[in-house]
């Protein structure tokens, strides 16, 4: 979990808040969540399968 600067806003397009994102190991955008709330079995499937790649 990481509150970002302006820096890292710039870096991966973030132009509103609250926004959600999942960042892997390589600092790449994995998934994006843009409507405020998040589906907590989504976020969930993301992080999984993103740990199943390494």
């Amino acid at each position: 979990m990481l509150q970002g600067d302006d820096a890292m806003a710039k870096q991966y397009g973030i132009e509103n808040l609250p926004d959600t994102f999942l960042i892997d190991r390589h600092g790449k955008l994995a998934a994006a969540y843009l409507a405020g709330l998040v589906d907590k079995d989504d976020v969930e499937a993301n992080i999984k399968a993103m740990l199943s790649k390494h």
